[in-house]
């Protein structure tokens, strides 16, 4: 089963396509992508395609224009790349600065680590190296990821279907169909009371202010007090 989701507003799943095929091939792939572009995109620039690295899928994606400049974008999850590093050293020092490059938004930082990666394990480093940091690595991403690394709503939807894949065929239909609909008719039930209670953005942007609101007033308590700790220690000198 090949599927495509998206985050909403709230950061929650948004399940977008499903398709069951015979496998994952470039033919497979080329063909679904085509639809998604066709029924979902519609001729919308500034989507971002975020995936494992599937050699089919990569290669589809290529063939088709959504998901590439200027269009679109095309990045590999980051998870994916880390278990990928992982199986060809096995060294927890090195996943852990792995994923640490990969998820590392300042350049700066990027570089840093990759040097101690270097200092580590010169083959680690080149094994990295070689793939175009603009697909892997959040710092060189460009903002095309909006702060989604991975392919986690994916595979959450996976879980959920995974019971179903052994039925025919026309119930793992029915079965994700009603399941996916069930996501819409609960998320606009939630839509319609925060209509109705005048909110103006979702939950999660609540969330986040209010989180950032905290993190600054505990930041100006700080400063405060640290200035005041200067302030009492000059007048003591004097």
């Amino acid at each position: 089963m090949l599927i495509a989701a998206a985050m909403d507003g709230n950061q929650q799943v948004l399940p977008l396509a499903f398709v069951i095929v015979d496998d994952e091939s470039t033919s497979s792939w080329k063909w679904f992508l085509t639809l998604l572009s066709r029924y979902v995109i519609r001729g919308r620039r500034g989507v971002c395609l975020i995936s494992d690295h599937h050699p089919g899928l990569i290669k589809a994606v290529r063939e088709g224009s959504d998901f590439v400049s200027p269009h679109g974008a095309y990045r590999y999850c980051l998870r994916h790349v880390y278990s990928n590093f992982n199986t060809h050293f096995k060294n927890v020092i090195l996943k852990n600065l792995c994923w640490r490059a990969d998820s590392e938004y300042q350049i700066r930082k990027f570089n840093r680590i990759m040097e101690e990666i270097k200092r580590h394990n010169i083959a680690a480093f080149e094994f990295l190296d070689k793939i175009n940091k603009e697909k892997w690595t959040a710092s060189y991403d460009g903002g095309w990821r909006t702060g989604i690394l991975t392919t986690n709503m994916s595979e959450c939807i996976n879980g959920v279907l995974k019971r179903a894949r052994r039925l025919p065929l026309t119930a793992i239909v029915e079965i994700t169909l009603v399941r996916t609909v069930n996501y819409f008719v609960t998320r606009e039930r939630r839509s319609h009371a925060m209509f109705a209670n005048g909110q103006l953005w979702t939950d999660f942007a609540y969330e986040q202010w209010a989180l950032s609101f905290i993190n600054q007033t505990i930041r100006d308590v700080s400063t405060e007090n640290n200035t005041n700790i200067i302030k009492n220690e000059r007048k003591s000198i004097n």
